[in-house]
């Protein structure tokens, strides 16, 4: 996926009707990133924490997996 930030990367794939994308943050600080062009919510997958789309955020060094099945809105 693209981002506005170099130092994110994100990844999104599929299968049978779940999605899965990964965040991860490479630099220093803290960011924010938004995937408002996504279908449906976000749950964090390690936490269980409904997220939103329109902001996630993403430690320093650190990575996001968020799940969504397209079957339930968050």
């Amino acid at each position: 996926l693209k981002t506005p930030d170099r130092g994110i990367l994100a990844i999104r794939r599929y299968l049978e009707g779940d999605k899965l994308i990964a965040v991860f943050n490479f630099s220093e600080t803290e960011k924010t990133v938004g995937f408002g062009n996504e279908y449906g919510a976000f749950r964090d997958l390690m936490t269980g924490e409904k997220l939103k789309k329109e902001s996630v955020h993403i430690p320093s060094g650190g990575f996001v997996w968020m799940g969504d099945d397209f079957r339930e809105e968050i």
